[in-house]
């Protein structure tokens, strides 16, 4: 394997698959020109809305920033819970959750 990104599936757009595989946590870093060439590439060349969403999304453009190895650089986390985005209700109490459980295990 020569750890590449070849491909960005999004469970918004439709159900993935597969159960491995990697995950953003929302963070991305761009070089300013890098970033307006491929995106001026992807819209030049009739790149097509989401099919559920409908917008022009970054992170099908993904593979064509690894087009050379050192292009991309990724992290690792430690645990899923940092990777938590809060767009809901529902996230709102999950981290509020996470939180408070490592507020109590800092202050012992």
């Amino acid at each position: 394997m020569d750890e590449r990104i070849t491909g960005v599936l999004e469970a918004r757009e439709k159900p993935i698959p597969c159960p491995i595989g990697e995950n953003d946590c929302g963070l991305f870093l761009f070089s300013t020109g890098i970033l307006f060439e491929k995106l001026e590439e992807a819209l030049s060349g009739g790149t097509e809305a989401g099919f559920s969403t409908g917008e022009i999304n970054l992170l099908p453009l993904i593979p064509r920033f690894d087009d050379e190895p050192g292009n991309v650089a990724t992290i690792r986390i430690e645990a899923e819970e940092q990777t938590l985005g809060v767009n809901t209700r529902e996230d709102v109490v999950r981290v509020s959750e996470v939180l408070e459980r490592r507020r109590v295990s800092f202050s012992q």
